[in-house]
Order: C-alpha cells, then structure tokens, then sequence
C-alpha cells in the first residue's frame, strides 16, 4: 500500500478554515449563522445534539402535538438546511406511549447510522425512562426494545435521564436522576439491562441532600467517569468497568471540592489531554446573588486542580447578569467555550471563551462573550460541539413566540491544519489501518512526539507520547476504536502534523 504524505493529506484536506473572528457567526450556516424551526409549531425545545461522520446534524429534544408532549427529532444538512431524507422535512415526532407526556433529553450515534435516544416520558404518577433506536431515515428500529422503544423503571419515583454513551462492544450506558439520586446504568446493545454491571445494571449514587449525573465520559482503560452536581456542588465520580467506585479517585471515588461555600450547577464535563477533567456550569455565591458561567478543574486523580483560575474554579459573568452555563466544549489549543443563557429583563442566548489556565480570552466575540437576542423572552444554549473543522455548533431553543428548536454555528479562530509554518514532512501507512500505523520521514529525529487520534465528532480517542525510533514510529492503535474516519495529530514543539486516517 503506497504510503500517504501527512503534509500532503494536511493540504488536501476539505476543511481548511481561515482564520476568522473568533465568535462571529459563520455565514455559510442558515441565515447569517442562524436556523431555528418547529416540529408542531409549538412548543419545541432541542436539548441535546451530535454530529455524523458525513457532517449532518441531530438535534433532539422534545415537541408538543397540542395533546402531549413527544420526543422530537430533526436531522439538519451540514450547511443548516433540513435533512429531506429523513423523517417528513428532516423532522420526526414519537410517542413513548399513548398520550404520555416525553422529554427527549439525550442523543448517540451508532457505527451503522442509527440513532439511539433517550430521555423520560409519563404516563401516570410518575416519570420513567425511554430509549428508541431509529433507523438512519428516522423510522423506529424494530430489532430494538419492543417496537424500537425501550422503557425502563428505574425506582417508584421520578426518575430523569439527562446522557447517553455508546461504547466500542454496543453496550449502553446511561446517566441521571431518581427522585435525590444519582443512576448510571448500562443496558445491552438490545436495551436489556447488563447485570454484569453494578447491581441488576445500576449503580445508585447518594448523598446529604440530593445527586444528580448529568454526563458521562468513557475512558480508554474502560472507567467511567460521572459528572453533575452533589448538595450544589459540582462532582465527578469514576466507576471501575463493572461499575464500583474507583477508590483511587478523589475521596472514595469522589472528586470535586466545596470552594468557598457558593451554590454550584454542573451540566458539562470534558478530559483534557493530560488526564485532567473539566466540569461546566453554573455558580452563585449567596442565593441573594445571581449565578455566573462557571468551570472547574480536577486532576487526573480527583483532587482540585488549584493552578486552574482561583483555587480551582473560573467564573464567567455577563453584566452581572444572571448567566446560567449548560454546553461545554474545549479547543486543541486549550481554551474553553461555554454556552448557556444570561437573564436581565429576558434570557438571551450566551457564549463565553476561557484561556486554559481560566482567565477570560478578550480575543473571543466582545470581551470574551458574544451575546444574541432572538427578540423573544428566553433563548437558551443547552449544547456545544465542536466541529472537525473547529467551528462551533451551539444548539439549543428561541422564543419566535413560541418556542422553536434552534442551532447557530460560529467561527472560533482557529485554522485546523499546520500550527507552524515549518510543518512535520511525515508519512502514514498502512492507511486504512487495523491495529497499528508507522510513521516516518525525514522531519522525524530523536526525540518525543505526540500523537493524537481524534474522532469525528471531535472526541480525543487517544492522546499518547511516544519515542522516536530508529525505524520511525510504530504507533499502537487502541482495540476500542470502531471503524470510521478519524484524525490524527503529530505534534513535536511547535511543529504538527495533521491527516485522515481510516480505521477498518
């Protein structure tokens, strides 16, 4: 097989960006880097989102008929307009049963083009859980639960699910709230509960006065960590693979710390590179004051990472406004976005960007914040994702009266490419690979070089430093990535090099 240039690839590649204003909108998208639409032209709200390896955008959420309320979904095309091929217009609406009333709170893709959901609905007295597989046009995918719906009773009380994670074997893992109480629960790829998991598949997180697990990260050695908040404290916990708690995390497999009294809302999480966690949302000091973007950093061990912003935790405020922080997403070069809401008279969509050590990056919109009223009473980001081409898709619902699913996509900057304008001459074979790549050339000397795959919803699958070696460099792919189109990063000083790699 004929080797591939890694400057060449880097120099073919479709998605060069120039650099453009940070947190301007990119025009290319919808109208002025805009679309927001209804799927019963009433009350439509999009509370999560993911991006398929061809570049077309899911938003989920939840839609009411005039009768109830129903899981709603929309596939949109990479430039914003509506997906014709799936659903009536790109869109779906689904029942969970009858006239139950169902909130659609999480979204996963799976490696053959269907689309697994998931969220709550209620029937009766109380919320339970639901899952649907649909199939790539937005049918229900029968093989799945019975008639492609999942239903699962968590406890006889109300039981909320806010995350989603497919891992590399199909099984599923599942994150929430019942009634005070934190759940993760791992299903098999059909939607039965996987007992090899915590017990009879869940494992149930208490604390003094309520948890709530609002997102999941699945790591390479097969943990999981858990993240959202614990008596208005944000948190992460990690689960070994089989679902106990990792005592070697934290306090008995708790991490996260109380910085100063104040009252805390975590919604996000990210893993940094380095093993270091980010935990997005919101803080206020006193229930007298306003709540303010907030993000705080652990290492890689649980403890409080106090070289990040003060003591830890870095805060964002808009005006001294009421700013409410929900999407997180993080850049190659460090810097943290974050997205949500900020509230005078009304709530207003809001995007703020921090440095990696916390400090507010003035390069980004207007002082570090881009700002937009849609003209209705509550506009509101509840998801962030970063793009393979590092522009930004922000996702979330407008008042237009009613309230619509919207989306917005931003540049951030950033030129995915060659960081330096003396790029790494390498080559990459065999490429489409199966368990391992070689890199050589003659930019390669003795030394350490980092070497990064990413995939294509911009997730880092492995981030590894390696020696250089007399024949190259002989690079282990991990077992758990999937088939699929992925990016990869070589990087030594300030020299990278950037370039598709196909995983078979």
């Amino acid at each position: 097989m004929k080797p591939i240039c890694l400057l060449a690839g880097l120099l073919s590649l479709p998605f060069f960006l120039s650099a453009q204003l940070a947190g301007s909108p990119d025009n290319t998208f919808g109208a002025n880097g805009f679309t927001n639409y209804s799927i019963h032209s009433s009350t439509d709200i999009a509370w999560d989102l993911a991006l398929q390896p061809d570049g077309k955008i899911i938003q989920v959420g939840q839609t009411y008929n005039f009768i109830s309320t129903e899981f709603g979904v929309a596939r949109l095309l990479a430039n914003g307009a509506p997906d014709p091929a799936f659903g009536a217009d790109g869109r779906v609406s689904l029942p969970v049963e009858g006239n139950s009333n169902d909130y659609c709170r999480a979204v996963a893709l799976l490696p053959d083009g269907k689309i697994l959901i998931g969220g709550q609905y209620n029937l009766n007295a109380d919320d339970d859980w639901a899952l649907m597989r649909l199939t790539p046009t937005g049918a229900l995918d029968n093989s799945f639960g019975t008639g492609g719906v999942q239903k699962i009773r968590v406890s006889d009380k109300n039981d909320d699910l806010f995350d989603l994670l497919v891992q590399p074997d199909g099984k599923i893992l599942c994150a929430g709230l019942s009634d005070k109480s934190a759940i993760v629960m791992r299903l098999n790829a059909n939607g039965t509960p996987d007992n090899s998991f915590g017990t009879s598949g869940k494992v149930t997180l208490t604390a003094s006065n309520a948890i709530a697990a609002y997102a999941l990260i699945l790591l390479p050695d097969g943990k999981i960590l858990v993240g959202g908040e614990r008596d208005n404290q944000m948190f992460a916990v990690r689960l070994s693979a089989g679902g106990v708690l990792d005592n070697s995390f934290g306090t008995g497999g708790l991490g996260g710390a109380d910085i100063a009294g104040g009252i805390e809302r975590g919604r996000a999480m990210a893993l940094l590179p380095d093993g270091k966690i980010l935990l997005g949302g919101s803080r206020r000091l006193s229930s007298a004051a306003g709540f303010d973007f907030a993000v705080m950093r652990l290492n890689a061990n649980g403890a409080l990472d106090n070289s990040f912003g003060q003591q830890g935790l870095a805060t964002l405020d808009f005006n001294n406004n009421n700013d409410e922080g929900f999407g997180m997403a993080v850049q190659p070069d460090g810097k943290i976005l974050l997205g949500g809401s900020t509230q005078a008279a009304n709530s207003d969509w809001a995007l703020g960007r921090l440095n990696a050590d916390g400090s507010l990056d003035d390069s980004f919109g207007t002082n570090g914040r881009v700002v937009k009223d849609f003209g209705g009473n509550e506009d509101i980001i509840y998801k962030l994702l970063l793009q393979p081409d590092l522009r930004l898709l922000a996702s979330g619902y407008v008042q237009t009266p009613g309230y619509d699913f919207a989306l917005a996509r931003y540049q951030t900057g950033l030129t995915v490419g060659v960081l330096s304008p003396e790029p790494l001459p390498l080559t990459l074979y065999p490429n489409p690979a199966k368990s391992y790549i070689l890199l050589e050339g003659s930019g390669l000397n003795s030394g350490r070089y980092q070497c990064r795959i990413i995939d294509a919803f911009g997730r880092l699958m492995m981030d590894q430093a390696i020696d250089y070696q007399a024949a190259g460099i002989r690079l282990e792919l991990p077992l758990s990535l999937a088939a699929g189109v992925y990016s990869i990063q070589v990087q030594s000083g300030g020299q990278m090099a950037l370039a598709r790699l196909l995983i078979q």
